[in-house]
């Protein structure tokens, strides 16, 4: 079993991924903004952060500078609709800017449950800088 968060300012689309996560076993924590996302991974043990990446305040691309900056040893899943545009590049930059694996949504669970359990598999992240 897993701590995974889950970022979305959506609730349907976080109901859905607790639910999915939930029912694999994980423990699953929420989170609809990016300020409470960080202070939820700096409180709580977290392995996975599955962040949405357009939302108001401060967005997935922000959330995957700020866990990299900090050094954060969770894996994380970046997804997206594309927001009002259908714009999925944003998916490339969320890898670039630290997420390990990125997804467009909607998501089918097994396609959820299979990249998390890969994630998983990957053991803690590492800053290659410090190593």
């Amino acid at each position: 079993m897993a701590r995974i968060l889950v970022l979305d300012d959506d609730g349907a689309s976080r109901d859905f991924a607790r639910l999915i996560l939930a029912r694999a076993g994980h423990d699953v924590l929420e989170a609809d903004d990016g300020r409470n996302a960080r202070r939820m991974v700096r409180k709580h043990d977290v392995n996975v952060v599955i962040t949405d990446i357009y939302m108001p305040g401060a967005d997935g691309l922000e959330v995957i500078l700020a866990l990299r900056e900090e050094h954060c040893a969770c894996r994380i899943l970046a997804v997206s609709g594309g927001g009002s545009r259908r714009d999925l590049g944003m998916l490339d930059y969320a890898r670039k800017f630290g997420a390990d694996a990125a997804l467009a949504k909607p998501l089918p669970a097994a396609r959820l449950n299979d990249s998390v359990n890969s994630l998983l598999a990957m053991g803690p992240w590492e800053d290659r800088a410090d190593a």
